[in-house]
């Protein structure tokens, strides 16, 4: 893509200095910012995967009438007792912590802020598991029209 179809690109050696400092990668020789390509794993299942699964569980306990519970950490308890048994049955070892499944990392303090989930919580493969656990439970709940109201 040239400079002309995307303005803002970093596009030599010396703006990437300029705007991220003298980083290691730098010092490589032949390095050049045109190189660096955003990978699957840290847009996806870092990135988007994290927000979209917190999102989710998120309105599923905000909702009545979906899990079971009076308060939002009790529903939060219920997803992670179904979530890691599924993550036994399916035999799946890398999981997000239990810690995940708590209001305090997905709702942080504040309400202005933006969920962010250490990979100590939650790692990439934890997350492409957990979006399939997620998506296994979603076809599960009886989503009928009176949920929406």
């Amino acid at each position: 893509m040239s400079a002309t179809l995307c303005p803002a690109r970093i596009i030599s050696r010396d703006e990437f200095i300029a705007l991220h400092g003298e980083t290691p990668i730098c010092k490589i020789a032949g390095f050049q910012p045109a190189r660096i390509y955003p990978d699957y794993m840290h847009v996806v299942h870092l990135a988007l995967g994290v927000d979209a699964v917190s999102s989710v569980i998120l309105d599923l306990c905000d909702h009545p009438a979906l899990i079971e519970g009076n308060t939002r950490d009790e529903k939060l308890s219920k997803l992670h007792a179904n979530y890691k048994e599924w993550c036994e049955a399916t035999s799946v070892s890398d999981r997000a912590a239990r810690k995940f499944f708590t209001a305090a990392v997905l709702r942080p303090a504040g309400g202005a802020q933006y969920t962010a989930v250490s990979q100590k919580i939650l790692s990439a493969t934890a997350c492409r598991y957990l979006i399939l656990w997620l998506s296994r439970l979603l076809m599960e709940i009886d989503l009928d029209d009176d949920v929406h109201t």
